[in-house]
This record gives structure tokens, sequence and C-alpha cells, in this order.
């Protein structure tokens, strides 16, 4: 009898724990996002394996979660969230496709001079504006100290998620009418029949 008291009294005490458990995981929620940004990509760092896109919202960004690539339009201003991740740890670099660093998250780091590119970058994230320039160049992103930890950046032309959108939508459109269609011819050619 006593055995199960103790084994009743644990488990009851686990499940008494299991919200506060619950409540101390972040993993998820992102930190503030800077106002006035087109976009942000909230990232994980999944044990110097990988990053790992959590979240992701706003104008001019194409990715899914758990995706370690995307697009982004030309022209946007867009907020890297980097305060689920240890910093100093795994510091965000952006580079070009031949390895030049472009911007990065260590305050150490000498980046490459692009003209007009708005940037700035603390332990909680990297914000910038994807000029021209910067657009010709961005190619990678990855964690300084674990080279191996990277993801892909391809810029595409303002206004072309916004297109492609559009041609889904209208796409979209045209197969349900064709279906309607098919549906009212078939019903046409059963009255005639009957």
């Amino acid at each position: 009898m006593r055995k199960s008291t103790a084994i009743t009294t644990a488990l009851m005490l686990l499940l008494l724990t299991m919200p506060l458990i619950a409540q101390d995981d972040d993993e998820g929620e992102g930190g503030d996002i800077p106002s006035g940004v087109d976009g942000y990509v909230s990232f994980n760092a999944i044990e110097g394996e990988e990053w790992q896109v959590i979240d992701f919202e706003g104008e001019g960004i194409s990715t899914a979660t758990g995706q370690a690539s995307f697009r982004l339009e030309v022209g946007g201003d867009y907020y890297f969230d980097l305060s689920n991740v240890d910093s100093e740890r795994y510091p965000l670099d952006i580079i070009s496709s031949n390895g030049k660093l472009l911007l990065s998250q260590r305050e150490d780091a000498v980046t490459s001079d692009l003209d007009g590119v708005d940037s700035s970058a603390d332990e909680d994230g990297v914000r910038f504006v994807l000029t021209e320039d910067l657009a010709e160049q961005i190619s990678r992103f990855r964690a300084a100290t674990y080279p191996q930890m990277y993801g892909f950046i391809s810029a595409v032309p303002e206004g072309s998620h916004a297109e492609a959108e559009e041609a889904r939508q209208q796409a979209a459109e045209e197969q349900e009418a064709e279906a309607e269609e098919g549906t009212d011819e078939a019903g046409g050619e059963q009255e005639q029949e009957g």
C-alpha cells in the first residue's frame, strides 16, 4: 500500500509541475521586434548543427517554419530575431557567395562597405535594408563559430511576392470557374438525356 501511495504522490507532483515547465519554455516566442520593419524572421540554433526558422511575418519574406533558407524582396527593411539564440556562442554572419562578410552580429567583425545599407546588430538580432547593392551579393548566413550552421538567402525583385500571390489567386479562381462550368455542362447533358 505504501508503494502505491508513493507512486501516486510522485505522479501528482509531476502533473502539478508540468504547466510550470511549459510556461518556462520560451522556444518559438521571439523577442521585441523593432517598429518599422517590413518583415522579420525568428531563428533558433539547434545545438551547433543547424539554424531553424521558428517564426516569420511581414511583407517580402518567403520561407517556411523549420527551414533554413528564404527569399527576401529588394527594398525591404528586415529584422533577423535571434533572441532565442545564445549569440555569444552562435553569432550570425551574413555573407556573399564568395565568402565576403557583408553583415555580422559580432562586435569585432570587419564587414564590407556596402553603398546605402542601413544596418544594426546586437545580441538580440540583426536589422538591415536589402538594397540593390546588398541584394547582388547576399547569399548565405552562418554561425561565425560553427560554419556548418548555415542557410541560404535569395534576393528577389521588389513586388515579386505580391505578384506571385496574385498569380496564385488568379489561377485558383480560373480553376474554380472551370470546375463550375464542367458541373454546369454535365448537368445540362443530363437534362437533355432525360
